[in-house]
């Protein structure tokens, strides 16, 4: 069975500070976190991908 966690933050800083802590449970394998995404939606209601992963550990930045 998939799993998916999402977790919504005010700000972006709260957020890399959530991700962070996500990376730390999975380095201390208390979780297993395959892939991650910061996504910030702007007011005008578009989105943009600050940072994501996947399985490959590669991170990129995306702007939608």
């Amino acid at each position: 069975m998939d799993r998916i966690l999402v977790v919504v933050f005010d700000e972006l800083s709260k957020a890399l500070e959530g991700r962070d802590a996500l990376k730390s449970l999975d380095r201390d394998d208390s979780t297993t976190a395959y892939a991650y995404a910061v996504i910030t939606k702007k007011a005008d209601g578009t989105s943009i991908i600050n940072e994501e992963s996947d399985a490959s550990g590669l991170s990129q930045s995306n702007h939608y």
